[in-house]
């Protein structure tokens, strides 16, 4: 009686140990403190195609299970880009793996190897108040970040969106203050 108890309180109240001298699968105290301090939600989504990719769909629900334990505003989803073509449009550029997270509407991408400063670096840049503006200088001939190409800083212009950071151009010779 006492193992069928102890069994099916180990199913309802699922908790993990981090027995390791060094502390290797706990998230940092940093980390606890900005993610128990979540008020709204937040989406992590993970995108990718088909049935590649199921060993890094599986690691990654392993990497973001501490962060879902520490508060329930945090929500996981993994969506198929092939299947679910609306989610898809609205968050990916043309990646074939992605993760995104979604926070009040503003899209943070984070990035690869999907470990716990980066989960945690777009989890801080996503809800921070104040946005981040980087200007960009014009009039004397430097690369257009509207354009595409050789000439054109277009890609670093949508990376620093995907990011939360508001991207501006400034003409300093045409009168443009900050």
């Amino acid at each position: 009686v006492l193992l069928v108890a102890i069994n099916f309180l180990g199913v309802r109240f699922d908790k993990t140990l981090d027995l390791t001298k060094e502390k290797l699968n706990t998230l940092s105290d940093q980390t606890q403190t900005a993610v128990k301090a979540l008020t709204s939600e937040i989406t992590i989504y993970v995108f990718y195609r088909g049935n590649d990719d199921k060993e890094l769909r599986s690691q990654l629900r392993q990497n973001f299970q501490p962060y879902l334990d520490l508060n329930s505003k945090l929500k996981l989803n993994f969506v198929d880009a092939l299947a679910d073509v609306d989610v898809a449009k609205r968050y990916l550029q043309n990646e074939r793996f992605a993760v995104v997270l979604d926070y009040k509407g503003r899209k943070t991408v984070i990035e690869e190897p999907y470990g716990e400063e980066q989960t945690t670096s777009a989890i801080l840049k996503a809800t921070r108040e104040q946005s981040k503006t980087i200007y960009f200088l014009t009039g004397h001939g430097e690369h257009d970040i509207d354009a595409d190409g050789r000439d054109g800083l277009k890609e670093l212009a949508e990376a620093l969106r995907n990011d939360s950071y508001t991207v501006a151009k400034l003409n300093l010779t045409g009168g443009d203050k900050l």
